[in-house]
């Protein structure tokens, strides 16, 4: 039998980016199974400054997809979920001790990392495809109609390869070339 650390890896392993995606649609069951994930992602002090537009809509999806840096997508995902960062409280209990106010402006980035693993892998986890995409923050908060002091910052893209990732070998880094111990 497997222990997590095993099935985790195995899935962190399995993991590619989808570029061509069929006409399969995720269905609101999985779609839901995925949406549970997110709220189980950490943030600082549970702030959770976060909030997410699910899309639906291929007019929209397709227009969310324009507003991206970069992309060789074939085709467009069934679903794309729109991570929104939302103004973080500083006024929850410590936040503001320690120059935190001058914090918040980045730190809203690293929640968002977090949450974006939740997604991804439990996508992989339902046997979905995924796709981080960097969008035009203006042009995605345009698009989705986000108010104002706030940011659609990532895109995931959900839906069905149409074809198996490819077997070609990915070169990762051994993990002693990235640790250093005590100092750089």
């Amino acid at each position: 039998m497997k222990t997590d650390y095993e099935v985790l890896l195995a899935l962190l392993r399995s993991r590619k980016t989808t570029y061509d995606f069929t006409d399969k649609k995720v269905s609101n069951s999985e779609l839901n199974k995925i949406l549970e994930s997110v709220r189980w992602a950490p943030s600082t002090r549970n702030t959770r400054p976060w909030s997410f537009v699910v899309v639906k809509d291929k007019k929209v999806i397709d227009q969310l997809m324009h507003t991206c840096y970069y992309g060789d997508f074939k085709t467009f995902p069934d679903i794309i979920i729109a991570i929104v960062t939302e103004p973080m409280k500083v006024e929850v209990q410590d936040l503001a001790r320690r120059g935190f106010r001058d914090f918040v402006g980045s730190h809203k980035y690293i929640n968002i990392g977090v949450v974006i693993p939740n997604i991804i892998l439990s996508a992989q986890s339902l046997g979905i495809g995924s796709c981080i995409i960097s969008p035009v923050v203006r042009e995605a908060n345009k698009v989705l109609n986000v108010p104002a002091r706030k940011e659609t910052i990532i895109l995931v893209g959900l839906g069905y390869g149409s074809k198996p990732h490819s077997d070609k070998k990915r070169y990762k880094k051994p993990v002693q070339e990235l640790i250093h111990k005590d100092k750089y």
